[in-house]
């Protein structure tokens, strides 16, 4: 069964977490059953109530949310490498928190991915390349 790990960096966001993750978790139906789903929502030191809305939804949904809460701000880029290490599943995604993307590209994404039209990328190799080239090719 493929599991898929959705990194989701958080900074400021208390307005709009509880419909992102309503919207995520209700993108769900548009996969096959196979596939079964993490988050991985990480705030950046947020000064606003980010990390409490982000408490409650891991309430809601415990078996799914690995919500982390970072002790300063660090930036996107170093964000999404700590969601990155905080997540076990092969397929990683990322996506913001703010749904400037819709959640249902991440469907097509997938897609690619199990045709062999999305390469994986040695994170490794990942860490010396520029950090434009990493947020072109990895988020969406």
């Amino acid at each position: 069964m493929p599991k898929s790990s959705n990194i989701i960096p958080c900074y400021n966001n208390e307005h709009n977490i509880q419909i992102t993750g309503e919207d995520l978790i209700q993108n769900e139906s548009n996969f096959t059953k196979e596939v079964s789903f993490h988050y991985a929502l990480v705030d950046d030191a947020s000064f606003d109530n980010n990390w409490e809305k982000l408490k409650k939804l891991k309430q809601k949904y415990h078996e799914k949310d690995n919500s982390v809460k970072l002790a300063r701000n660090i930036g996107s880029y170093n964000v999404i490498l700590s969601g990155i290490n905080n997540t076990k599943e092969k397929v990683k995604t990322v996506i913001v928190s703010d749904l400037q993307d819709s959640p249902e590209l991440l469907v097509n994404l997938y897609e690619h991915w199990k045709n062999g039209l999305l390469w994986p990328i040695d994170m490794i190799k990942m860490k010396s390349l520029d950090k434009n080239f990493y947020q072109t090719y990895i988020t969406i």
